[in-house]
Protein backbone atom coordinates (compact mmCIF):
# COMPACT_ATOMS: atom_id res chain seq x y z
CA UNK A 1 0.00 0.00 0.00
CA UNK A 2 1.28 3.51 -1.02
CA UNK A 3 2.37 5.84 1.81
CA UNK A 4 0.49 8.52 1.50
CA UNK A 5 -2.37 5.54 1.29
CA UNK A 6 -1.26 4.51 4.83
CA UNK A 7 -0.78 8.33 6.43
CA UNK A 8 -4.41 8.82 5.32
CA UNK A 9 -5.83 5.87 7.11
CA UNK A 10 -3.97 6.48 10.48
CA UNK A 11 -5.60 9.70 10.45
CA UNK A 12 -8.73 8.69 10.48
CA UNK A 13 -10.56 9.22 13.67
CA UNK A 14 -11.61 5.53 14.87
CA UNK A 15 -12.12 5.78 17.77
CA UNK A 16 -15.03 8.21 16.49
CA UNK A 17 -16.32 6.04 13.76
CA UNK A 18 -16.39 2.88 15.85
CA UNK A 19 -18.68 5.15 18.57
CA UNK A 20 -20.89 6.33 15.52
CA UNK A 21 -21.32 2.76 14.58
CA UNK A 22 -22.46 1.63 18.06
CA UNK A 23 -24.23 4.50 18.98
CA UNK A 24 -25.96 5.10 15.90
CA UNK A 25 -27.20 1.10 16.58
CA UNK A 26 -28.61 1.82 20.04
CA UNK A 27 -29.84 5.22 18.94
CA UNK A 28 -31.99 3.37 16.41
CA UNK A 29 -33.47 1.35 18.76
CA UNK A 30 -34.47 3.73 21.20
CA UNK A 31 -36.09 5.65 19.02
CA UNK A 32 -38.25 3.04 17.79
CA UNK A 33 -40.43 3.53 21.36
CA UNK A 34 -41.21 6.99 19.95
CA UNK A 35 -44.69 4.82 18.61
CA UNK A 36 -45.37 4.54 22.91
CA UNK A 37 -45.70 8.04 23.08
CA UNK A 38 -49.47 7.59 21.71
CA UNK A 39 -50.89 5.20 24.75
CA UNK A 40 -52.40 8.30 26.69
CA UNK A 41 -55.15 8.74 22.87
CA UNK A 42 -54.59 5.36 21.49
CA UNK A 43 -55.96 1.29 22.14
CA UNK A 44 -52.73 -0.29 23.01
CA UNK A 45 -53.41 -3.87 21.78
CA UNK A 46 -50.27 -4.93 20.29
CA UNK A 47 -49.05 -6.91 22.83
CA UNK A 48 -47.37 -10.26 22.42
CA UNK A 49 -49.66 -13.39 23.02
CA UNK A 50 -47.32 -14.68 25.85
CA UNK A 51 -47.40 -11.17 27.41
CA UNK A 52 -48.92 -10.29 30.82
CA UNK A 53 -49.71 -7.07 29.53
CA UNK A 54 -52.03 -8.50 26.88
CA UNK A 55 -54.47 -9.88 29.66
CA UNK A 56 -55.71 -5.81 30.12
CA UNK A 57 -53.95 -3.77 27.64
CA UNK A 58 -55.81 -0.46 29.18
CA UNK A 59 -54.04 -0.72 32.35
CA UNK A 60 -50.63 -0.41 30.84
CA UNK A 61 -51.49 3.31 28.82
CA UNK A 62 -49.40 5.03 31.50
CA UNK A 63 -46.69 2.95 31.55
CA UNK A 64 -46.08 3.10 27.97
CA UNK A 65 -46.47 7.06 27.78
CA UNK A 66 -43.66 7.16 30.69
CA UNK A 67 -41.09 4.60 27.98
CA UNK A 68 -41.88 6.53 25.25
CA UNK A 69 -41.04 9.40 26.75
CA UNK A 70 -37.95 8.95 28.87
CA UNK A 71 -36.53 6.27 26.26
CA UNK A 72 -37.52 7.81 22.90
CA UNK A 73 -37.39 11.11 23.96
CA UNK A 74 -34.85 11.65 26.88
CA UNK A 75 -32.49 9.30 25.91
CA UNK A 76 -32.50 8.87 22.43
CA UNK A 77 -32.53 12.83 22.01
CA UNK A 78 -28.94 12.93 24.74
CA UNK A 79 -27.25 10.18 21.92
CA UNK A 80 -28.55 11.76 18.44
CA UNK A 81 -26.91 14.98 20.18
CA UNK A 82 -23.86 12.77 21.23
CA UNK A 83 -23.98 11.35 17.31
CA UNK A 84 -23.67 14.85 15.96
CA UNK A 85 -20.64 16.15 18.57
CA UNK A 86 -19.35 13.55 21.21
CA UNK A 87 -16.22 15.14 22.32
CA UNK A 88 -17.83 18.33 22.73
CA UNK A 89 -20.96 17.14 25.35
CA UNK A 90 -19.43 15.09 28.06
CA UNK A 91 -22.13 15.83 30.14
CA UNK A 92 -24.36 13.73 28.20
CA UNK A 93 -21.96 10.89 28.08
CA UNK A 94 -21.96 10.95 31.56
CA UNK A 95 -25.63 11.12 31.87
CA UNK A 96 -25.59 8.05 29.66
CA UNK A 97 -23.32 6.23 32.15
CA UNK A 98 -25.33 7.05 35.03
CA UNK A 99 -28.53 6.04 32.91
CA UNK A 100 -26.81 2.41 32.73
CA UNK A 101 -26.03 2.37 36.67
CA UNK A 102 -29.48 3.71 37.29
CA UNK A 103 -31.23 0.87 35.51
CA UNK A 104 -28.44 -2.06 36.83
CA UNK A 105 -29.98 -0.92 40.29
CA UNK A 106 -33.51 -0.74 39.69
CA UNK A 107 -35.14 -2.73 37.01
CA UNK A 108 -32.47 -5.38 36.44
CA UNK A 109 -32.94 -7.39 39.52
CA UNK A 110 -36.61 -7.35 38.41
CA UNK A 111 -35.77 -8.14 34.79
CA UNK A 112 -32.89 -9.68 33.88
CA UNK A 113 -34.05 -10.24 30.40
CA UNK A 114 -33.18 -6.62 29.96
CA UNK A 115 -29.08 -7.20 30.90
CA UNK A 116 -28.84 -7.46 26.80
CA UNK A 117 -30.32 -3.88 26.68
CA UNK A 118 -28.64 -2.38 29.33
CA UNK A 119 -25.54 -4.03 27.78
CA UNK A 120 -26.17 -2.41 24.44
CA UNK A 121 -26.09 1.07 26.32
CA UNK A 122 -22.75 0.56 28.40
CA UNK A 123 -21.35 -0.27 25.01
CA UNK A 124 -21.72 3.31 23.97
CA UNK A 125 -20.54 4.51 27.18
CA UNK A 126 -17.58 2.29 26.93
CA UNK A 127 -16.97 3.32 22.80
CA UNK A 128 -16.58 6.97 23.82
CA UNK A 129 -14.26 8.55 21.81
CA UNK A 130 -12.99 10.96 24.67
CA UNK A 131 -12.69 8.43 28.02
CA UNK A 132 -11.02 11.65 30.30
CA UNK A 133 -14.04 13.14 29.93
CA UNK A 134 -16.04 10.92 32.41
CA UNK A 135 -13.57 12.90 35.08
CA UNK A 136 -13.55 16.51 33.51
CA UNK A 137 -16.09 18.68 35.46
CA UNK A 138 -15.20 22.05 33.95
CA UNK A 139 -18.06 24.30 33.23
CA UNK A 140 -19.40 26.69 30.33
CA UNK A 141 -20.71 29.05 33.55
CA UNK A 142 -21.59 29.54 37.17
CA UNK A 143 -24.03 26.63 38.77
CA UNK A 144 -27.65 28.21 37.69
CA UNK A 145 -29.55 29.25 40.49
CA UNK A 146 -32.77 28.90 38.73
CA UNK A 147 -32.44 25.49 37.47
CA UNK A 148 -31.61 24.04 41.16
CA UNK A 149 -34.63 25.57 42.28
CA UNK A 150 -36.62 23.74 39.40
CA UNK A 151 -34.59 20.47 40.30
CA UNK A 152 -35.02 20.62 44.12
CA UNK A 153 -38.56 20.98 43.42
CA UNK A 154 -38.62 17.81 40.93
CA UNK A 155 -36.68 16.05 43.48
CA UNK A 156 -38.97 17.00 45.98
CA UNK A 157 -42.28 15.62 43.66
CA UNK A 158 -40.41 13.05 41.98
CA UNK A 159 -39.16 11.17 45.06
CA UNK A 160 -41.52 10.18 46.77
CA UNK A 161 -42.88 8.71 43.76
CA UNK A 162 -40.26 6.47 43.29
CA UNK A 163 -40.69 5.67 46.77
CA UNK A 164 -44.42 4.46 46.56
CA UNK A 165 -43.58 2.81 42.99
CA UNK A 166 -41.40 0.93 44.61
CA UNK A 167 -42.84 -0.26 47.26
CA UNK A 168 -45.91 -1.31 44.82
CA UNK A 169 -43.61 -3.64 43.32
CA UNK A 170 -42.15 -4.89 46.25
CA UNK A 171 -45.56 -5.68 47.43
CA UNK A 172 -46.98 -7.42 44.43
CA UNK A 173 -49.89 -4.66 44.39
CA UNK A 174 -51.90 -4.51 40.85
CA UNK A 175 -51.64 -7.81 40.17
CA UNK A 176 -50.85 -8.00 36.10
CA UNK A 177 -48.87 -4.44 36.73
CA UNK A 178 -46.73 -6.05 39.18
CA UNK A 179 -46.45 -9.27 37.39
CA UNK A 180 -44.83 -7.42 33.91
CA UNK A 181 -42.65 -5.06 35.95
CA UNK A 182 -44.19 -2.06 35.05
CA UNK A 183 -44.11 -0.17 38.12
CA UNK A 184 -40.06 -1.16 38.56
CA UNK A 185 -40.42 0.67 34.90
CA UNK A 186 -41.75 3.62 35.82
CA UNK A 187 -39.50 4.02 39.05
CA UNK A 188 -36.35 3.46 36.33
CA UNK A 189 -37.73 6.26 34.14
CA UNK A 190 -38.52 8.21 36.87
CA UNK A 191 -34.87 8.50 38.16
CA UNK A 192 -33.47 8.58 34.75
CA UNK A 193 -35.34 11.85 34.41
CA UNK A 194 -34.53 12.84 37.96
CA UNK A 195 -30.84 12.22 36.91
CA UNK A 196 -31.60 14.99 34.26
CA UNK A 197 -32.48 17.45 36.01
CA UNK A 198 -29.56 17.12 38.77
CA UNK A 199 -27.10 17.24 35.84
CA UNK A 200 -28.06 19.68 33.82
CA UNK A 201 -27.76 22.34 37.00
CA UNK A 202 -23.91 21.87 36.57
CA UNK A 203 -24.10 23.99 32.73
CA UNK A 204 -21.24 21.16 31.89
CA UNK A 205 -21.07 20.86 27.86
CA UNK A 206 -24.20 19.51 27.17
CA UNK A 207 -26.49 20.69 29.44
CA UNK A 208 -28.67 22.85 27.15
CA UNK A 209 -29.44 19.48 25.35
CA UNK A 210 -30.44 18.12 28.91
CA UNK A 211 -32.28 21.08 29.73
CA UNK A 212 -34.34 21.57 26.28
CA UNK A 213 -35.05 17.58 26.15
CA UNK A 214 -36.35 17.45 30.21
CA UNK A 215 -38.65 20.01 29.55
CA UNK A 216 -40.33 18.57 26.79
CA UNK A 217 -40.72 15.44 28.50
CA UNK A 218 -42.36 17.22 31.48
CA UNK A 219 -44.46 18.83 28.99
CA UNK A 220 -45.56 15.08 27.04
CA UNK A 221 -45.88 13.50 30.70
CA UNK A 222 -47.87 16.82 31.68
CA UNK A 223 -50.85 16.45 29.02
CA UNK A 224 -50.23 12.44 29.28
CA UNK A 225 -51.37 12.78 32.96
CA UNK A 226 -54.14 14.73 32.13
CA UNK A 227 -55.69 12.50 29.67
CA UNK A 228 -55.18 9.55 32.39
CA UNK A 229 -55.62 10.92 35.33
CA UNK A 230 -57.25 7.99 36.86
CA UNK A 231 -54.91 5.31 35.99
CA UNK A 232 -52.44 4.09 38.54
CA UNK A 233 -49.25 5.33 38.25
CA UNK A 234 -50.12 8.36 36.48
CA UNK A 235 -49.31 11.93 37.53
CA UNK A 236 -53.04 12.75 37.33
CA UNK A 237 -54.69 16.23 37.22
CA UNK A 238 -52.49 18.29 39.95
CA UNK A 239 -49.47 16.38 38.36
CA UNK A 240 -50.57 16.74 34.73
CA UNK A 241 -50.93 20.59 35.53
CA UNK A 242 -47.66 20.75 37.84
CA UNK A 243 -45.56 18.82 34.78
CA UNK A 244 -46.71 20.90 31.95
CA UNK A 245 -45.61 24.40 34.24
CA UNK A 246 -42.36 23.07 35.21
CA UNK A 247 -41.49 21.72 31.70
CA UNK A 248 -42.54 24.96 30.33
CA UNK A 249 -40.36 26.62 33.16
CA UNK A 250 -37.09 24.45 32.49
CA UNK A 251 -37.23 25.74 28.08
CA UNK A 252 -37.74 28.92 29.51
CA UNK A 253 -34.79 28.87 31.96
CA UNK A 254 -32.88 26.76 29.93
CA UNK A 255 -33.17 29.32 26.63
CA UNK A 256 -32.52 32.51 28.93
CA UNK A 257 -29.03 30.29 30.67
CA UNK A 258 -27.76 29.57 27.63
CA UNK A 259 -28.23 33.51 26.41
CA UNK A 260 -26.66 34.32 29.59
CA UNK A 261 -23.53 32.30 29.13
CA UNK A 262 -23.27 33.42 25.59
CA UNK A 263 -23.56 36.70 26.12
CA UNK A 264 -21.11 36.97 29.44
CA UNK A 265 -18.84 33.73 29.79
CA UNK A 266 -17.61 33.01 33.60
CA UNK A 267 -14.27 34.30 34.27
CA UNK A 268 -12.11 30.98 35.42
CA UNK A 269 -13.99 28.61 33.38
CA UNK A 270 -11.79 26.55 31.53
CA UNK A 271 -12.69 25.88 27.93
CA UNK A 272 -13.43 22.35 27.04
CA UNK A 273 -11.11 20.80 24.55
CA UNK A 274 -13.13 19.71 21.36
Amino acid sequence: MPTNAIGFIKRWDWRRIVFTVVAGVVTFFLLTNLFRLAAPWASMAWYPHDDPRQLDPELHRWHEAMWGAVTGILNAGVLLTLLWRPRQNPLLIQFMALVVIGAALTVLPFEPSLLFVIGMLTLVVVAYPASRAFLDFSREGPISCPLLALSLMAALLLIPYIVRLTLWQLQGFGGEQATANQWISDVEHTVFLLIATILMITKRPGWRTLGTLTGVVFLYLGAAALALPGYAGSWGITGGILALVGGSLYLIVTIREARKTMLAPAEGVSPVTP
